[in-house]
C-alpha cells in the first residue's frame, strides 16, 4: 500500500486520503483532505468576520427609501458616489461616529430585515428611520 506524507500534518498517511492532483508528479495533492479541509474551513470562517473599525453609520433618504450605511472616508464624499447615476436627490437623515461599524451596520440590517427592498435599502417610516440613531453608540477602543 502506497502512503505518503502530508506537507502540513507531516503525517504519513495512505494514499487514498490524498485528493488526486493530474499536475502532481504522484497525481496526489501535497495535504491530506483532512487538513486541507480544515484549511477550507478557516478560510471560509475568514470571509465572514468583519473588521472592527472607526467610521460613521448613517442613513440617507431617497423618495421615501431609507438606505443604512457605512463609511470611513466621510459622509460627503459617500453622499456623493450614492448620488451618481440616481435621477432622485438623497438626503441625510442623520450620521453617528463609532468605532465598530460593522456591528452597528448588522445589528440595524438585522433589525430591518422585514422591510428590505434592495441592497441595503428599506422602506421603513421616516419616525423609525429617525429613531434607529440612538441604537448606535460611540463604543470604547478595544
Amino acid at each position: 500500500m502506497k502512503s505518503k506524507v502530508c506537507n502540513t500534518c507531516h503525517i504519513s498517511k495512505p494514499l487514498s486520503e490524498f485528493n488526486r492532483d493530474n499536475h502532481a508528479s504522484d497525481g496526489h495533492r501535497s495535504r491530506c483532505s483532512k487538513c486541507r479541509n480544515k484549511s477550507r474551513r478557516e478560510t471560509e470562517k475568514k470571509k465572514y468576520t468583519y473588521k472592527v473599525f472607526r467610521g460613521m453609520v448613517y442613513c440617507v433618504e431617497c423618495e421615501g427609501f431609507y438606505k443604512i450605511g457605512v463609511t470611513s472616508y466621510g459622509i460627503r464624499k459617500r453622499l456623493q458616489s450614492i448620488q451618481t447615476g440616481n435621477p432622485f436627490e438623497v438626503k441625510i437623515v442623520w450620521v453617528k461616529r463609532t468605532n465598530n461599524v460593522g456591528k452597528y451596520e448588522r445589528m440595524l440590517h438585522q433589525q430591518l430585515k422585514d422591510n428590505h427592498v434592495r441592497g441595503e435599502w428599506y422602506a421603513i417610516p421616516k419616525v423609525l428611520a429617525k429613531e434607529l440613531k440612538n441604537i448606535v453608540r460611540h463604543d470604547e477602543e478595544s
